[in-house]
């Protein structure tokens, strides 16, 4: 079973991997990775834009016996990719999903929140 430590661990090797990201050329981030796929800028504006919602939209509302509700998943995922495509280089969209990234662990600990899953 994993725990709060284990979620803590995996975000930040998460970020030193990405962090690594910045020693590519900008340009190979904006083609897709293969035919009818996102590009690497998208994939990173994606997870940058899950993280944003995770941390406004769901960590408040989580505690014992929250309800919370789904939203419409697409939706969220077209706006990371408009956004990664709308002109942000990609040394911007790194930036980004490293602070969101890094907020996550410290939402887990300073909030009390506590993460298992199986």
């Amino acid at each position: 079973m994993k725990t709060n430590d284990d979620l803590i661990n995996d975000l930040e090797h998460f970020v030193l991997w990405v962090e690594s990201l910045q020693t590519y050329e900008n340009e190979d981030f904006f083609q897709p990775i293969s035919v009818g796929k996102w590009s690497i800028s998208e994939i990173i504006s994606h997870i940058t834009f899950w993280d944003k919602y995770i941390l406004q939209e769901t960590i408040p509302k989580m505690k014992t016996n929250a309800e919370i509700n789904s939203i419409k998943f697409q939706e969220l995922n077209d706006k990371a990719s408009e956004y990664a495509l709308s002109g942000s280089s990609f040394k911007i969209l790194i930036e980004e999903l490293i602070k969101s990234r890094r907020l996550l662990p410290d939402r887990l600990v300073n909030d009390s929140l506590h993460y298992t899953a199986t």
